[in-house]
C-alpha cells in the first residue's frame, strides 16, 4: 500500500508544483498513519502476551500455594495410613536420606551467597536459638516430665529429645513458611556442632548419666544430608540464576510431597513403638513442643 501510494506521487509529477506539493504532504501523511497502525498494533500483541504470560504465572504459583496449603492435611493422612499399613511404607526406608538430601539441594537452588552473607551478619539470633535450644528445651522436658510423673526411662527419652539439637525437617519447614532459609540452616549447623559437647553434659546434669554421642555419625549426616546439597544448589543458583528461576516453583511442592512421605515413613518403622506409648508421654510431647514454638 505505501508502494502504490508513492507511485501515485510519481505518476503525477508532470502536474502544478502546488498540487504535486500536496499530493506528496497526503502522500506522507498517509504513510505515517499506516506506521503507527502497525506499531499500535504491535503494542496491543506484546501487552497481550505479556499479559497471557503473568496469567500463566500467577495461576502457576496460586495452584502451588494451594498444594503447599495441603501439606498439614497430607502429613496426617499419610501418617494414619502408614501407621494402620505400615508395611506399603516400610520397604521405602532407604529412600529417607537420598529425599532430605534432594529437599536441602532444592533448597539451596533458591539462595545466594548474599542470603548466607546476611544471615552471618546476625549472630546474636543465632546466640539467642543456641540459648533456647540448650536451656529452655531440656529444662521444660525435665519439668514435663517430673510434673506428669512420667517414669524414669520416659524421663530419660524426654531430657534426650530437649537435648537434641534441630533437624533437617525444621529447615525444611521454614522454606516451605518462607522464612530466613539460610538463616535455619546456619542454626541448625551451629545447634549440632554445639550438642556434641551438651548433650553429654546436660545428660549428666539432669539425669546424672553422660552418653555417649556418635560425633563422626553426626558430622558426617549433617555433611551429606545439609552443607553439600545446600551448597551445590546455591552455587548452581549463583551460576545460572535465570535458569534456576523458571523451576523455582516446583521446588516448595516438592519438599512439601518428599516430607510428607519421609514422616509417613518413619512412623511406618515406629508403629509399635508409638502403639505403646502413654498417654502422658503424648501429652508431654506435644506441650514440649508447643512451649518450645511460643517462645
Amino acid at each position: 500500500m505505501i508502494s502504490a501510494t508513492c507511485g501515485q506521487v510519481s505518476a503525477g509529477s508532470s502536474q502544478p508544483p502546488q498540487l504535486r506539493d500536496l499530493q506528496l504532504a497526503s502522500s506522507l501523511e498517509t504513510i505515517r498513519v499506516i506506521q503507527l497502525d502497525v506499531h499500535d498494533h504491535q503494542q496491543v500483541d506484546n501487552f497481550n502476551m505479556s499479559q497471557t504470560g503473568s496469567f500463566i504465572k500467577y495461576n502457576g504459583m496460586a495452584m502451588n500455594n494451594k498444594l503447599i496449603g495441603l501439606f498439614p492435611l497430607a502429613a496426617l493422612l499419610f501418617s494414619a495410613l502408614a501407621y494402620c499399613y505400615p508395611t506399603l511404607f516400610i520397604a521405602a526406608k532407604g529412600a529417607i536420606i537420598p529425599l532430605l538430601a534432594l529437599v536441602m539441594f532444592f533448597m539451596g537452588m533458591t539462595l545466594n551467597w548474599q542470603h548466607f552473607s546476611a544471615a552471618l551478619k546476625q549472630p546474636l539470633v543465632i546466640l539467642l536459638t543456641l540459648g533456647i535450644q540448650f536451656v529452655f528445651m531440656p529444662l521444660s522436658a525435665y519439668l514435663l516430665a517430673q510434673g506428669l510423673q512420667l517414669s524414669q526411662a520416659q524421663t530419660i527419652g524426654m531430657v534426650l529429645v530437649g537435648c537434641s539439637a534441630g533437624g533437617t525437617a525444621s529447615n525444611v519447614i521454614c522454606y516451605l513458611a518462607k522464612g530466613n532459609v539460610a538463616l535455619s540452616i546456619l542454626m541448625t549447623m551451629a545447634s549440632t556442632l554445639c550438642a556434641v559437647i551438651a548433650m553429654p553434659l546436660l545428660s549428666y546434669l539432669y539425669l546424672n548419666h553422660s552418653i555417649e554421642v556418635p560425633v563422626l555419625s553426626m558430622m558426617r549426616s549433617i555433611l551429606l544430608i545439609v552443607l553439600l546439597p545446600v551448597l551445590a544448589g546455591t552455587a548452581i543458583n549463583s551460576f545460572s540464576a535465570h535458569l534456576t528461576s523458571r523451576l523455582e516453583g516446583i521446588f516448595p511442592v516438592f519438599s512439601s510431597m518428599a516430607i510428607v512421605l519421609i514422616i509417613a515413613i518413619i512412623v511406618a518403622l515406629n508403629q509399635q513403638n508409638i502403639s505403646s506409648l502413654a498417654f502422658p508421654v503424648l501429652i508431654a510431647v506435644a506441650l514440649h513442643k508447643l512451649l518450645g514454638m511460643s517462645i
